[in-house]
């Protein structure tokens, strides 16, 4: 029931987007528009009936929907979603899971009618009109279009990007599943026999509900294969008890487009497939090498494409907690021990009409997790030293790690001090710690593949840092002593060096990079010491900002937007400068005047390189 209030009458915007949609061919406006105090949307109810449907079992003539409006008409979000009575039953691409929803009057089934680059909010890019008298008319026509369109099958054509159903997520103990598969792993699995078997999985000591699978092993337990996580994930401990998976040649689903929602759902997309998942469940339960050793989680692989119409390109794993399942010796309350009594237990517990408890999953390989932000191959290809974990340094680093870098090595043998946390990346927590080894642990946890190690001394005085085993060598320590020594270094085989420092202030970036043997420490000092006497002389009159009491406490002035943003333009330089081919210094300078503001590279000496 529509639970209306003093919401009695639409505003204007809405009422003229009401009325356009009166003249949209095939739409019906049915009744009056209500305020729902519930949703807090008006909601609006009407008859489709589509010029263009093929027959189909699952798309009738007409078909009622109530529409959910925001009351920014024409801006937020506008939702069709069918009527409880006499909507569309069944779920199909493009839409929610299709089922009773407690609103009583219409089903979840929410069709996905928006332009899809309305979701970035960019109105240029998007053809949905976002004016009174389009917007409304313009999406029943959206819906007109699909109903159309899902009486052919013809909602996802070829090249699209597929889309799995939706997956209710209805789990109790566990919120994620989180595995790793990619086309790579497809490959092995063509070569494995087994189509079921156990898995490793992790719980996170930060959030228990979280599980990461650690390793898909065969019937027997030996491994198919394991996913190399990073350290953070690494670290976490393997549970004592396996879960169970099972490989299906294809997605389970319900005709047209729903995922099985009972036990008898699954068995009967199974059985089209000729597997039978209650004989599979049953052998792994009872087996003898997992009898002791059953978890409560079971994992249902299928391979999936990247776009429709291709070949499949990696497995995709839908979770599910299991209720309990008994093995060959264990103890059913009120009956004797049997593989016998075990198997009538386990098969109660998934009786045809017992809903499925599914968890959400979701694959965290590199490829798909970094996909909003990765940087070009040629930079994640370098094997990298980083020489200062200072503000400066640990913003790179981090631009690095976001961007897909997951392996590097941080050199710096200072601690984190309170005042330093102005500016860098770490926090409270790391006061009077290392910072390289602060930093790699920090940067750990921003991937799941993050292999960031720490070297905790200043160089050159640790281990004997070799530089044969990196193609490029960044310096971020503002240290004419480092850069000296740095260049007393002579690999075998050219590298490239790059150095990165501010001018008090921060007012300016300067870089140095090149491609050489050593680092060429004159050439740089020649470019870097007129600029440093230009700092000196445009802050002769500044007295700088003091730490604490005496004179032996001055700091470096710089704030931290101005930091960050320079350590965004040291990516952009490294970008720059991958090939090898050139040698530059740059100087790169913000300046803010009555009409703006801006970043100018105000200088650049480029050479070939030697």
């Amino acid at each position: 029931m529509v639970n209306a209030t003093a919401h009695s009458r639409a505003p204007n915007a809405l009422q003229t987007g009401i009325n356009a949609l009166r003249a949209v061919a095939g739409v019906e406006v049915r009744g009056e528009i209500e305020w729902d105090q519930e949703t807090q949307k008006w909601l609006l109810n009407l008859r489709l009936r589509p010029n263009d449907l093929a027959f189909s079992n699952f798309v009738p003539s007409e078909t009622d929907w109530y529409v959910a409006i925001d009351r920014l008409y024409p801006f937020g979000e506008i939702d069709f979603f069918p009527s409880e009575d006499g909507g569309i039953e069944h779920t199909f691409q493009h839409q929610s899971l299709n089922r009773k929803s407690k609103r009583e009057i219409y089903r979840t089934g929410k069709v996905c009618l928006s332009d899809p680059y309305a979701v970035f909010g960019d109105r240029f890019l998007s053809e949905e009109p976002f004016t009174a008298p389009e917007r409304l008319a313009w999406l029943a026509r959206r819906a007109i279009k699909w109903l159309e369109a899902a009486s052919r099958n013809q909602l996802v054509p070829p090249g699209e990007h597929f889309e799995l159903p939706d997956f209710p997520k209805s789990s109790t103990d566990y919120s994620l599943v989180a595995f790793s598969e990619t086309a790579d792993t497809l490959s092995r699995w063509s070569e494995v026999p087994d189509r079921k078997g156990y898995f490793e999985y992790s719980r996170s000591p930060h959030n228990r509900s979280l599980i990461v699978v650690k390793k898909i092993l065969k019937r027997n337990h030996r491994p198919v294969y394991g996913a190399p996580f990073g350290n953070h994930i690494n670290s976490f401990s393997v549970s004592k008890k396996s879960g169970l998976w099972i490989l299906l040649p294809s997605m389970p689903v319900v005709p047209p487009w729903q995922a099985p929602l009972t036990w008898g759902d699954l068995d009967e997309s199974c059985r089209r497939q000729g597997v039978d998942l209650r004989a599979s469940i049953e052998e792994l339960a009872l087996t003898k090498a997992g009898k002791k050793r059953i978890g409560n989680i079971l994992l249902i692989g299928f391979p999936i494409p990247n776009k429709v119409g291709e070949a499949p390109d990696r497995i995709h794993w839908a979770a599910i907690q299991l209720p309990e399942l008994y093995g060959g010796t264990s103890k059913v309350s009120g009956f004797k021990s049997s593989i016998r009594t075990a198997r009538w237990a386990n098969n109660y517990q998934l009786q045809s009409s017992n809903p499925i408890n599914w968890i959400a999953s979701e694959n965290w390989s590199s490829d798909q997790i970094n996909s909003r932000g990765r940087l070009p191959s040629a930079l994640l290809e370098k094997k990298m030293l980083i020489i200062g974990g200072g503000a400066i340094g640990s913003i790179i680093a981090e631009f690095l790690v976001r961007g897909a870098l997951f392996e590097f090595d941080i050199c710096d043998g200072d601690d984190t001090g309170a005042g330093n946390l102005t500016r860098h990346t770490l926090d409270l927590r790391h006061v009077e710690l290392n910072k390289a080894k602060s930093l790699a642990h920090h940067l750990n946890q921003l991937s799941p593949w993050a292999k960031v190690r720490a070297i905790p001394d200043n160089f050159p005085k640790g281990p004997n840092v070799s530089l044969e085993s990196y193609d490029l060598i960044v310096d971020c320590t503002a240290s004419q002593k480092t850069l000296f020594s740095l260049a007393g270094r002579s690999p075998s085989s050219k590298k490239i060096f790059a150095s990165f420092s501010v001018s008090f202030g921060a007012k300016r970036l300067y870089s140095f990079v090149a491609t050489d043997t050593h680092f060429p420490f004159e050439e740089y000092r020649n470019e870097i010491i007129p600029w440093m006497n230009t700092d000196a002389a445009e802050n002769a009159d500044v007295i700088p900002p003091r730490e604490g009491v005496g004179c032996w406490h001055p700091v470096f002035p710089a704030r931290a937007d101005d930091i960050w943003m320079w350590g965004s333009i040291a990516i952009k330089v490294l970008l720059q400068s991958l090939d090898g081919s050139s040698r530059a210094f740059r100087v790169h300078e913000y300046a803010s005047d009555g009409d703006g503001y801006g970043v100018h590279e105000i200088i650049s000496s480029m050479s070939h390189a030697k």
